[in-house]
């Protein structure tokens, strides 16, 4: 079975971190936090995100938020989804 794959080099992405925290927003506000990994492209090193956990570990809305924005321990991708 073949994993993704990047368009351009016709390479397949390689892993490069597990459990990355993926802070989402949506048009510029915050919504909630998942754990995933980070997968890159070793020639032309483009990233994607795959591998989400079924569940957010967290929302903006609730107390934890703030710890987890704070913890060092994870590496931290924010992404702002725009809709309409």
């Amino acid at each position: 079975m073949r994993n993704t794959i990047c368009v351009k080099c016709q390479e397949e992405y390689i892993p490069i971190k597990n459990e990355v925290l993926a802070v989402f927003s949506v048009n510029g506000q915050p919504d909630g936090m998942y754990f995933a990994d980070l997968w890159q492209c070793p020639i032309c090193k483009s990233e994607i995100i795959i591998g989400f956990g079924h569940n957010a570990i967290c929302y903006s809305f609730e107390e934890d938020w703030d710890k987890y924005l704070k913890n060092s321990y994870y590496q931290k991708i924010h992404i702002d989804l725009k809709r309409k």
